[in-house]
C-alpha cells in the first residue's frame, strides 16, 4: 500500500473523531500539504479549505481544490473572522514559532462554538519515555516546541475548552514501523532487505507517540 493510501486512511480516522462534534460545516485544514486529509473530508460532505507556508505544495493542492488552498499563515492569509466550523492542525503545531498567536489567530477564525483540533508528538507518551533521546519526533531544529496534555491545555486556557485529548496514530507499512523503531535509515542488502520489502506490502495502525486535542472555542 502506498503512502498516499495509508494517509487517507489516517485521514479518515481522524475525521471520525471531528465528526462527533461537528458533523457539517467549513473546515480550514493548516499545514494541509497536498490536501489528503481535504479530499477525504470532501468526501464526507465539508466545505473544506487548505493553508500551506509551501508555494510548491499549494501548487498541487491547487490541481484539485482550485482557490480554496491558500499560500501562507493564519495571519497572511486574509481569511474572514469567525467564517470556519473546525480548524484542523495536524503535524504542524510543533512547528509553529509563536504557538500563541497561532491559538489566538484560529480562535478569531472561528465560529461559535467552533472546533480546533490540533494532533502533535507527546513528550509524555510511551514511546517518547521509552526511546529517550533516539525518539523519532525529537527533531531540532525542525520541532521548535514540544507539547504535552499539560501544557497545551495550559496554552489553551481562556481561549478553548478542552473538549477531549486522546492517543493518536497512523497507518504505516509494517517496514517502515520497523525502520522506526530500531532506527534503520538504510537497509541496501541481505536478508534483513526482502524481509522490508515483504513488510512494505502490509499497512498497519498503530500509536505514534502523539496526542490529539479537541477544543472548542470559548
Amino acid at each position: 500500500m502506498d503512502v498516499r493510501e495509508n494517509w487517507l486512511k489516517t485521514f479518515d480516522r481522524r475525521l471520525r473523531i471531528i465528526q462527533e462534534f461537528k458533523p457539517e460545516g467549513r473546515v480550514l485544514d493548516v499545514g494541509c500539504g497536498p490536501g489528503f486529509f481535504m479530499e477525504v473530508a470532501e468526501r464526507k460532505g465539508y466545505d473544506v479549505w487548505g493553508l500551506d507556508p509551501s508555494s510548491y505544495i499549494v501548487r498541487v493542492a491547487q490541481e484539485r481544490f482550485g482557490e480554496h488552498v491558500r499560500e501562507g499563515t493564519l495571519q497572511t492569509a486574509n481569511f474572514e473572522n469567525q467564517s470556519f466550523d473546525v480548524i484542523v492542525s495536524f503535524d504542524t503545531f510543533e512547528h509553529i514559532y509563536e504557538p500563541i498567536i497561532f491559538l489566538d489567530a484560529s480562535r478569531e477564525l472561528l465560529t461559535s462554538e467552533g472546533v480546533l483540533v490540533i494532533t502533535t508528538p507527546n513528550t509524555k507518551s510511551l514511546l517518547a519515555r521509552v526511546s529517550g533521546r533516539r525518539w523519532v519526533s525529537f527533531k531540532i531544529p525542525e520541532h521548535i516546541f514540544y507539547w504535552s496534555p499539560s501544557t497545551i491545555s495550559k496554552a489553551m486556557k481562556g481561549r478553548f475548552k478542552i473538549l477531549r485529548i486522546m492517543n493518536a496514530g497512523q497507518y504505516a507499512t509494517t517496514s517502515f514501523l520497523i525502520r522506526r523503531l530500531f532506527g534503520l535509515k538504510s537497509v541496501t542488502t541481505g536478508f534483513l532487505k526482502t524481509v522490508l520489502v515483504l513488510l512494505s506490502k502490509i499497512s498497519i495502525y498503530s500509536d505514534n507517540g502523539s496526542i490529539t486535542v479537541v477544543a472548542e472555542k470559548i
